[in-house]
C-alpha cells in the first residue's frame, strides 16, 4: 500500500511538472508572437512615417489619413450626370459616336476613330473628338481599348464625365471634364465650365502659376462636392506607381469663377 502511494505521488509530481514545462512553453511561444508583431507594428508605424515624410517632401502632403472614406467635412458628393462611357466594338461595330443634350439643350458629342480589331495594342489610347454646341473642345481625348475582353467584343471606355447639378444649391453649375492620355495609368484632365452655349477652360491655380491640366489616376479620379453655401471643390486622385506609395495623393481644389485653386493635399493609408 506504502508502495502504491508512493508511485501515485510519483506520477502526480511528474504530471505536475510536465504541466508546469508545457505551459512554460506555451507562455515562451505566445510571448515571441508578441515579440514579432510588436516588432512588425513598429516597423509598420516606421515605414508609415518615412512614406509620410516622402509624401510631404514630393507632393506638400500636409497629413496623413488612414482608410479615407472619401468624406469631406461640411460637404456633399454631386454625382456625375455622365461618367467615363463605355463601349463595346465588335467587327461589325468598329466606330464610337455618341451624343448627349444638356442643360439648355446644348449638344455635346463624341466621335472616336474607326479601330482595326487586329491591330489593337494592349492599354493602347486612340484619340476622340469632343464637341459642344458644334464647337470642337479637343480632338485627344483618351479612348480606352481592353483587347482581352469578353468573349468577341472589345470593352472599351473615353474619359470624359459630366457634372450637371439638379439641386438648389449649385443648380446653374455644369461641368465638362475631359481626360487626355498622359502615360500609363495617367490622364492629364481638362475642366470646362459649360454656360450659355459655351465652353471655358478652367485652370488649375498651383504653386502661383496656372496649369491648363492637372494629371490624375487614370480612368479620371475625381469628384465633385458642394456644402450649402455653394462653395464647390474638385477632388483629384494620382497615384506614383514609379515611387510606389502606400495610397493615393487626394488634392482638394475650390472651384471659383476663373480657376480651380489648391486648399489641401494629403495622403491615404490602407496599412
Amino acid at each position: 500500500m506504502n508502495t502504491s502511494k508512493f508511485l501515485k505521488k510519483e506520477i502526480n509530481m511528474s504530471l505536475f511538472l510536465i504541466s508546469i514545462l508545457i505551459l512554460i512553453t506555451v507562455i515562451g511561444i505566445q510571448s515571441t508572437k508578441i515579440t514579432n508583431l510588436q516588432t512588425r507594428v513598429n516597423k509598420s508605424k516606421r515605414e508609415l512615417q518615412e512614406d509620410s515624410t516622402r509624401l510631404t517632401s514630393t507632393y506638400g502632403v500636409e497629413e496623413y489619413i488612414l482608410n479615407w472614406n472619401g468624406v469631406i467635412d461640411g460637404f456633399e458628393r454631386e454625382y456625375e450626370f455622365i461618367s467615363s462611357p463605355k463601349y463595346y466594338l465588335t467587327n461589325e461595330r468598329n466606330k464610337v459616336s455618341d451624343t448627349w443634350i444638356l442643360r439648355g439643350g446644348y449638344r455635346l458629342e463624341l466621335d472616336c476613330p474607326e479601330i482595326d480589331s487586329m491591330v489593337i495594342v494592349p492599354e493602347d489610347p486612340y484619340g476622340c473628338k469632343v464637341k459642344y454646341n458644334d464647337q470642337l473642345i479637343r480632338s485627344d481625348v483618351r479612348f480606352n481599348l481592353v483587347p482581352w475582353g469578353v468573349g468577341k467584343s472589345t470593352p472599351s471606355y473615353v474619359d470624359l464625365v459630366v457634372y450637371s447639378p439638379r439641386n438648389s444649391t449649385i443648380e446653374g453649375l455644369e461641368i465638362l471634364a475631359l481626360g487626355g492620355y498622359r502615360g500609363g495609368q495617367v490622364d492629364d484632365i481638362f475642366i470646362y465650365r459649360l454656360e450659355d452655349g459655351e465652353a471655358e477652360l478652367t485652370p488649375f491655380s498651383f504653386q502661383n502659376e496656372l496649369l491648363q491640366s492637372w494629371s490624375v489616376e487614370s480612368s479620371m479620379s475625381i469628384g465633385l462636392y458642394y456644402n450649402t453655401a455653394g462653395d464647390v471643390k474638385l477632388v483629384t486622385a494620382y497615384y506614383d506607381h514609379i515611387e510606389d506609395l502606400v495610397g493615393p495623393v487626394i488634392r482638394e481644389w475650390k472651384l471659383g469663377k476663373n480657376s480651380l485653386t489648391l486648399e489641401k493635399s494629403f495622403g491615404i493609408s490602407t496599412n
